[in-house]
């Protein structure tokens, strides 16, 4: 709550005006929020921004009006933190159904998931080529991609199929491509070495 004529900081927030009003920049540039107005920043401030960055960044400075102004902040950082568990959880649990990880423990799963890098390809694209030498693993976390032997079409892989698993015996070159031929594709990889250090840990 804020008496009239106070500055409203910006580590307020993201906020909603649930009482009184509040000017937005300087008179006479100056915009009003009224009561059930929302507050945010806008596109241009938060360009390369982070989360953090984003619920503090304002472009003009924050004013109570005539009658002062009651707010309630947004939070922002705990939704983040849930969506962030949920799609963690989801990755787990997907990775728990592939073969080489079907055996590991949850806290093994919840480790590979940190280690993994996301991969987003398009229709025609090669996540890996015939004859490269291979020191990665892969999960298929969407899409669907064709395995080929010199432009023969040996297999379709699906979600969550995966592929490289030579790669983490020896790093042999690749005998087959690996094309995209949905719209999209994303795909989860790990290097070798991050890999094994995972599938060797045992549990104490």
């Amino acid at each position: 709550e804020f008496l009239p004529g106070a500055t409203i900081p910006a580590s307020t927030g993201l906020f909603i005006v649930l009482d009184g009003d509040v000017q937005v920049g300087a008179r006479p540039a100056a915009r009003m929020l009224r009561a059930g107005q929302l507050q945010a920043p806008t596109e241009e401030s938060t360009k390369g921004a982070d989360i953090s960055a984003l619920t503090a960044a304002y472009t003009a400075p924050l004013f109570a009006g005539h009658f002062g102004c009651k707010l309630a902040a947004l939070a922002m950082e705990p939704t983040r933190a849930y969506e962030d568990e949920g799609i963690r959880a989801r990755m787990a649990h997907m990775l728990s159904k592939v073969s080489l990880f079907c055996h590991l423990e949850k806290a093994q799963l919840e480790t590979l998931v940190q280690k993994a890098v996301s991969n987003h390809y398009r229709r025609n694209e090669d996540i890996v080529k015939m004859g490269d030498r291979g020191s990665r693993f892969y999960v298929l976390a969407a899409g669907e991609v064709d395995m080929l032997n010199n432009a023969h079409v040996v297999r379709r892989l699906v979600q969550p199929a995966c592929f490289g698993e030579r790669a983490l015996l020896d790093a042999e070159p690749w005998t087959a491509t690996i094309r995209v031929v949905s719209s999209e594709a994303e795909v989860w990889v790990w290097e070798r070495t991050s890999l094994l250090q995972v599938l060797e840990t045992k549990k104490l």
